[in-house]
């Protein structure tokens, strides 16, 4: 049992982080004049977070005004609060991209049963939205092309 605590890191994929990456993938498209994205993951750990373009958010503000982005057809639909009285760019069509690359020092396979399990297992118990968010990232992934690489980021 302890054995795989030797042999395995601690990871996370919190893909609630993409309702960050959703406005600044927009302002990086803005700047960028419509030029496909590269995106670079350092500490992917199973590079669910480098398709946080094909997700689905919603954002309600202060006066429960609502913004929807990201892919409306997707299975994973997440939802933020907006404080304060600055809306973030939320256009809702995905960004071009043309590449996504994840370096990690243990990159996890999504379609190693024992690497989701190992997934699973890291988030508490009683994060039961986070479990389900997990697995629909997952299945979405399983679809979309992307580099996961082992490596020291540092190096």
């Amino acid at each position: 049992m302890f054995s795989i605590l030797r042999e395995r890191r601690i990871q996370t994929n919190e893909v609630r982080r993409g309702l960050a990456l959703w406005p600044a993938g927009t302002l990086a498209v803005t700047i960028a004049k419509d030029t496909p994205l590269a995106l670079v993951e350092i500490g992917c750990s199973a590079g669910l977070n480098l398709i946080w373009d094909r997700y689905s958010y919603r954002y309600r503000d202060d006066t429960s005004a609502e913004y929807n982005a990201g892919n409306a057809n997707s299975l994973l639909q997440m939802d933020a609060e907006l404080r304060g009285p600055l809306i973030p760019p939320l256009v809702t069509l995905p960004p071009r991209i043309n590449q996504r690359i994840g370096i990690d020092l243990q990159p996890l396979n999504i379609y190693s049963s024992c690497d989701i399990a190992w997934l699973e297992a890291l988030i508490w118990p009683e994060h039961h939205d986070r479990r389900e968010f997990l697995r629909q990232a997952i299945a979405i992934a399983q679809d979309i092309s992307h580099d996961l690489r082992h490596g020291d980021a540092l190096e």
